[in-house]
């Protein structure tokens, strides 16, 4: 006869510690609210020609400073380039670099 702590020759795992003799889980430990990240916002600049698109990204940059998620070039028509930068907040007058 196997002993109390093998099922089947494998090895009985330890109880959780919120449960009651090897039982599931009762009690639920989520908080009660759960804060999710803001969702991006989105500035567009464009169309902008080839040559300017440094000078389009380096305003954006002094604009919204530390706060730029991420940047997106997107070729038109015509050799012309919409620009977007993805914000994690909303621009603010702390936030730009001089």
């Amino acid at each position: 006869m196997p002993g109390r702590d093998r099922i089947g020759g494998s090895p009985q795992p330890d109880s959780c510690a919120n449960t009651e003799s090897g039982e599931t889980a009762t009690i639920s430990s989520a908080p009660d609210e759960i804060s999710a990240p803001e969702s991006p916002v989105t500035h567009t600049s464009g169309p902008v020609p080839l040559y300017l698109i440094a000078q389009a990204i380096s305003t954006g940059i002094h604009e919204h400073g530390d706060g730029i998620l991420a940047v997106h070039i997107r070729r038109t028509r015509n050799h012309q380039y919409l620009i977007t930068l993805f914000t994690g907040k909303e621009a603010r007058e702390g936030d730009a670099h001089a």
